[in-house]
């Protein structure tokens, strides 16, 4: 659902006797993304957090309107009420008349319509209260809530504003960025070639031999001895495989769209040549 968008692989330093390197330039991208939405219709009360807030999963973010909602509720407590009254009652004439038919005093014909009415008000009861749940459900529904742990991002509702819950109206995202996922592109051939070099036959065994670093424009590494967490299964238009590291990112160094170094350095100790 979320695009991946990564630059090209630009630069071959070289190799040396025991490791070759290879240099990429790559894009940080959150190594999560939940999107803020609303199962409901509804105008904004409250926004409750703004872009850059810290939340936890679960945490309210937006407070929809609620009175159409709380009215549903009262009306449906109210109905439950009359008809744990009305079971009440038919209950008690049930009952009567099955005291009367057990003494001979009441005819069945009379016994069977109390009854009859009894398991008539149970079933109203029953429906009255599925009644109430769907009217807590809906009104639980007014506070649209964090979908994941993380942070606010691209939030845009602003109060007065009318949601459609079938509309993509950005309500926003919180993404988690420690760790945050770097994306680079890699030459099919270039990764080929890497395989033969290592020995190996499978990428899950290449990403094992590799030791990447990632650093800012500036050369300051961020983070080094990492090893590549999955590539993509198919190849982009310029014949690229798309390659995601996962990063500690304990500092929020790195930020999403944030253009980054990939110093990706082939160990071949132990390799028979």
């Amino acid at each position: 659902m979320n695009k991946i968008v990564a630059f090209t692989a630009i630069l071959l330093l070289g190799s040396a006797a025991s490791a070759d390197v290879l240099e990429f330039e790559g894009t940080v991208l959150p190594s999560e993304r939940g999107i803020i939405t609303s199962q409901i219709d509804g105008v904004v009360e409250t926004v409750f957090h703004e872009s850059g807030t810290r939340v936890p999963q679960g945490e309210p973010l937006i407070q929809l309107d609620k009175t159409d909602a709380g009215l549903v509720l009262e009306m449906a407590n109210a109905r439950l009420q009359q008809a744990q009254a009305t079971l009440a009652a038919s209950k008690a004439r049930a009952n009567r008349q099955r005291e009367l038919l057990s003494r001979g005093i009441a005819a069945e014909a009379a016994a069977n319509p109390a009854i009859t009415a009894q398991k008539v008000a149970e079933a109203d009861l029953e429906l009255a209260r599925t009644e109430v749940t769907a009217a807590e459900v809906a009104l639980n529904r007014t506070v649209i809530r964090a979908p994941i742990a993380g942070v606010v991002s691209k939030a845009s509702p602003a109060k007065g504003m009318y949601i459609e819950a079938e509309a993509d109206q950005g309500l926003g995202e919180v993404i988690v960025i420690d760790p945050v996922l770097v994306a680079y592109e890699v030459d099919y051939e270039t990764r080929l070639d890497t395989m033969a070099k290592a020995g190996v036959s499978s990428l899950e065994a290449l990403f094992e031999r590799l030791s990447v670093s990632v650093s800012l424009t500036n050369g300051t590494i961020v983070q080094d001895g990492l090893s590549p967490e999955r590539a993509s299964l198919e190849l982009s238009d310029a014949g690229d495989l798309t390659v995601w590291l996962r990063v500690p990112n304990p500092d929020q160094l790195l930020r999403p769209g944030l253009s980054v170094r990939v110093t990706s350095t082939l160990s071949h100790s132990g390799v028979q040549n």
